[in-house]
C-alpha cells in the first residue's frame, strides 16, 4: 500500500471511528507487544540446558504483534503531523525550535532525547572500560 492509500486509510479510520476508539486500540496494541515480548522471554529460559536465543529472530508473534503497533503508531504520527501546535495555557520549557505541528514538537524533544540516551550510552561504555582497565591491572602484580 502506497503512502497517499495509507494517509486516506487512517484518515478515514480516525474520523469513522474516532480518536478515542483509535488510541485505546493503540494502547491494545502496545498491551499485546508487551506480552509477546515476556511470554517470549519466559520460554527462551524455561529449558536450562538450551542455550538463549535471539528473542527478535525467532518468534513470529512478536514480530505480528510489532506490526501492529507500527500500524497504530504511523496513524498517531499522521494526526500528529497534521494537528498545528496549540498550548492548553502555559507553553512547554523548553519551547520547540520551530512552532508547526505537534510532530514538530515531537521531533524536538525525540532530539533532546537521542542525545541524552547517546550521553548515557557513552558514560556506560567509559564506565565499562575503567572496569576492565582496573581489574586487570590488579591481577598483574
Amino acid at each position: 500500500m502506497d503512502r497517499i492509500d495509507k494517509e486516506q486509510l487512517y484518515n478515514t479510520a480516525w474520523k469513522h471511528w474516532g480518536g478515542d476508539l483509535q488510541i485505546d486500540i493503540l494502547i491494545e496494541e502496545m498491551a499485546e507487544l508487551t506480552q509477546a515480548l515476556i511470554k517470549d522471554r519466559r520460554n527462551r529460559f524455561r529449558d536450562a540446558n538450551t542455550l538463549p536465543r535471539n528473542p527478535l529472530l525467532n518468534s513470529i508473534e512478536i514480530r505480528k504483534e510489532f506490526a501492529d503497533v507500527i500500524i497504530c503508531m504511523e496513524q498517531m504520527e499522521l494526526r500528529f503531523r497534521q494537528t498545528k501546535l496549540m498550548y492548553d495555557s502555559i507553553p512547554p520549557k523548553p519551547l520547540p525550535r520551530k512552532i508547526g505541528t505537534m510532530w514538530d514538537q515531537i521531533e524536538e524533544f525525540k532530539e533532546a532525547k537521542l542525545l541524552r540516551f547517546q550521553e548515557r550510552l557513552m558514560q556506560s561504555m567509559t564506565n565499562k572500560l575503567c572496569d576492565i582497565t582496573v581489574g586487570n591491572s590488579g591481577g598483574n602484580r
